[in-house]
């Protein structure tokens, strides 16, 4: 107002109107362009204030983080992936590390969620020695600089995605340079890994925009390293940027170390290993590794090979005091026979007592949706769950995985007189996939009946009420009128997951009442 007053009252009453309103319209425009001036610096001032700071610690969905680098080593993902499986305390555990708190908590309280554990530095400074890294580039984007692969685990373990949360330390602020000039200044500090699969230069633009194996490329000779570590080469101190990078290279560039075609063979795998092995235990540690390497020439010594006669046998990568190794996890889908003997075939169910809403069942997760490895519970000792054996191999689902979360309702039994198994009840959770030994309150909405082998083997059909697509149905009637391709698929299913001696026949669906019927039969 104060610019518009001025501007009108420079002019006399007695000018003509048409001068009159050109000054209104220049007052207009000034007053318009002061108010944009006056946005323009709030933004910026709000922008500024949210902006994070360097040695700042943030938390920060997945999808938020730019990779650094085009290629990981898929086999290094697996293996933590298959191990969480087995041991959940170590995907607890890995998690509050990767957040700088240490290891989780022992006992985890019942607020805590699986994705985001009690963890023992909680309330502690962090450990930034612990922390991924990124820094800030133009536009404000977060680049990460460290933690592809931990963050790829995390990316696709099934309570992951690209909204799981991560905490990352900021260790530089470059958004007031060009790309041109970021990507120039990330190669001079060893930020980026400007590589494909095959070694071959790639520009920055080539980079994936996302984590996980279905973005990054794979890189087997890096897989391969990882998996020698601490058995002939360990990581040198102080630390090399992407060490494990100049290994695969030099290594790749040697005619006779060229991977097998099948590299999802583990007896393949670990002629290829020790092969790797053999060559780097021979090698003069003078043999420069990193020819073009932006720190500077490095050699094998320098980059952590041991010193001769100092290496370690690769057999634990297989069978570790009759527990399955690094390379077993990593390979366990396509090896599990092999594998029997280190195989655990059971782990602990999570928690025991869960308090249950009304209306609602408390339901046991014993296969996750997608998985073709059969799970049960213990019929010894109810709160663990067992692999089940198939002439004496860990039974495998011979067709597609399970299409929805399996498992059971605690603590209920119906007898085959009343047209049980004189089992649990199995349910059936639709949703996304659930960790096995999960237990969840569910909604059950109908049941899908059936004969297998001429015996009634029943399934309940629940959701999970806090599922975002399901969560809603309250009865199978509706499912079938919203997603009526989602029964089709269950019948289809069940019908022919045994293959040809498969005999389960005469599948049908009823609705919620009958349902509960059954449970409270059952209970």
């Amino acid at each position: 107002m104060p610019i518009f007053h001025a501007f009108f009252h420079a002019f006399p009453r007695e000018f003509p109107s048409a001068v009159s309103t050109l000054a209104l319209r220049i007052a207009a425009a000034m007053i318009a362009s002061a108010i944009l001036l006056q946005l323009l610096t709030a933004n910026v001032a709000h922008a500024q204030a949210q902006a994070p700071r360097v040695n700042q610690v943030i938390e920060v969905e997945l999808r938020e983080l730019h990779p650094t680098q085009g290629v990981i080593a898929h086999a290094q993902v697996a293996y933590k992936l298959n191990r969480y499986r087995f041991e959940p305390q170590k995907q607890l555990d890995d998690i509050c590390e990767a957040r700088g708190l240490g290891r989780a908590s022992q006992e985890q309280t019942p607020e805590a969620r699986s994705d985001q554990p009690n963890c023992t530095g909680d309330g502690k400074a962090r450990k930034q020695s612990d922390l991924k890294t990124a820094v800030v580039g133009p536009g404000g984007q977060l680049y990460l600089t460290d933690g592809h692969h931990t963050f790829s685990t995390f990316y696709e373990m099934p309570e992951g995605g690209p909204s799981f949360q991560v905490s990352v330390l900021i260790t530089a602020d470059k958004s007031e340079l060009t790309e041109a000039e970021f990507w120039r200044w990330m190669q001079q500090n060893q930020l980026t890994w400007l590589r494909d699969a095959n070694g071959e230069m790639i520009s920055w633009q080539a980079l994936p925009a996302s984590l996980g194996r279905a973005n990054l490329a794979n890189d087997d000779f890096r897989a391969a390293m990882y998996f020698l570590r601490d058995l002939v080469w360990r990581k040198p101190n102080p630390s090399v940027p992407f060490v494990e990078f100049y290994w695969a290279n030099h290594l790749r560039q040697q005619a006779m170390l060229q991977p097998p075609a099948n590299l999802t063979d583990i007896h393949a795998y670990m002629r290829w290993l020790s092969k790797l092995a053999g060559y780097v235990s021979g090698m003069n540690g003078s043999v420069v590794i990193n020819e073009n390497g932006s720190g500077g020439q490095r050699s094998a010594g320098e980059l952590g090979k041991f010193v001769a006669g100092t290496e370690r046998e690769l057999d634990a990568l297989i069978c570790d005091n009759r527990e399955l190794g690094k390379l077993a996890f990593a390979l366990l889908d396509n090896n599990a026979a092999e594998l029997k003997d280190c195989i655990p075939n059971q782990q602990p169910i999570a928690g025991s007592q869960m308090a249950v809403a009304e209306n609602l069942t408390l339901a046991m997760i014993e296969i996750s949706s997608g998985s073709q490895q059969k799970w049960q519970q213990n019929h010894d000792n109810e709160n663990w769950l067992e692999w089940e054996l198939q002439n004496g191999s860990p039974r495998w689902v011979e067709f597609l995985g399970y299409p929805a979360n399996y498992g059971i309702i605690p603590n209920t039994l119906l007898s085959k007189s009343a047209g049980g198994d004189g089992d649990p009840l199995d349910v059936l959770v639709l949703g996304s996939p659930l960790p096995q030994g999960t237990l969840i309150p569910v909604r059950i909405i109908g049941i899908m009946t059936m004969l297998d082998g001429g015996e009634q083997d029943d399934k309940l059909i629940a959701v999970d009420p806090s599922h975002p697509v399901f969560g809603a149905v309250t009865d199978i009637a509706e499912l079938t009128e919203t997603h009526p391709a989602i029964p089709q698929i269950l019948q289809l299913w069940f019908e022919n997951y045994k293959g040809e001696n498969g005999s389960v026949t005469d599948v049908r669906f009823q609705e919620r009442v009958s349902a509960l019927a059954v449970l409270e039969l059952a209970q």
